[in-house]
């Protein structure tokens, strides 16, 4: 008789194991069908991945090799609904960038024309004939015309984005003497979060998000080092 009591009470400690088991491996099989199932209806959630598309090349290549200065233009936005999207923010760092990024790649003097002291509105805002004209006053070779064509500034969190940052630009250099428009360069990017979540040593990796400045950054870096490359293999032709 005890020892069936014993034999029982083998039994239910076994049945109670297995049941525990059981739980266990439930509840992981939901927490991982609930991380599949967050990673594909949460496309806003996970690891930031970028997607770009630009061109660039020299049109008038053979007037190319001649500019050894640019002067930079005040930026222009491309609609209405551009310069809404900025809003209060400053094209400047935009113009920053693009100095930057032309100097560090092309080694060119390159002047932003809204630093001039002594430029006056109607010389600074007027037509490409009169800022053309300035430009060659102060003997600089090229003017670089930017227009942007697209902006988002990011919003959300450290985990998640309501909205992604996106920054598109396009460029053209104009030979000062000539008024021919000797380079064009587009830029365009997008920071997308891709539906992934990686999971390391069972802990989840925090998703990174890029800002539209490092757009703005990275954009300005591509092009200069574009027209550089443009710029060297003209020469090289000749």
């Amino acid at each position: 008789m005890i020892v069936k009591v014993l034999d029982l009470l083998d039994n239910s400690q076994m049945v109670y194991a297995c049941s525990q088991s059981l739980r266990y491996f439930y509840r992981l099989a939901c927490f991982c069908s609930f991380l599949v199932l967050w990673a594909i209806v949460s496309p806003q959630l996970g690891q930031a991945q970028v997607g770009s598309t630009g061109t660039s090349g020299a049109v008038h290549s053979k007037n190319l090799v001649k500019i050894n200065s640019l002067a930079l233009a005040p930026t222009k936005v491309s609609s209405a609904s551009v310069a809404k999207d900025l809003g209060d923010f400053s094209l400047s760092i935009v113009e920053d960038e693009l100095q930057s990024a032309f100097k560090s790649s092309t080694n060119l003097d390159v002047v932003i024309l809204s630093s001039i002291k002594g430029l006056t509105k109607d010389e600074l805002s007027g037509s490409l004939d009169k800022q053309r004209a300035f430009a060659k006053k102060h003997g600089l070779d090229g003017l670089l015309l930017a227009e942007v064509q697209s902006f988002t500034n990011r919003t959300g969190s450290a985990i998640g984005t309501n909205q992604d940052a996106k920054f598109g630009i396009g460029l053209k250099i104009l030979d000062v003497s000539s008024g021919q428009v000797v380079w064009v360069g587009n830029y365009y990017e997008q920071d997308v979060a891709a539906p992934l979540i990686s999971i390391t040593a069972g802990e989840l990796k925090s998703p990174k998000f890029r800002s539209v400045e490092s757009l703005i950054k990275e954009g300005a870096e591509k092009l200069g080092a574009d027209f550089s490359a443009a710029r060297l293999k003209n020469y090289l032709a000749k």
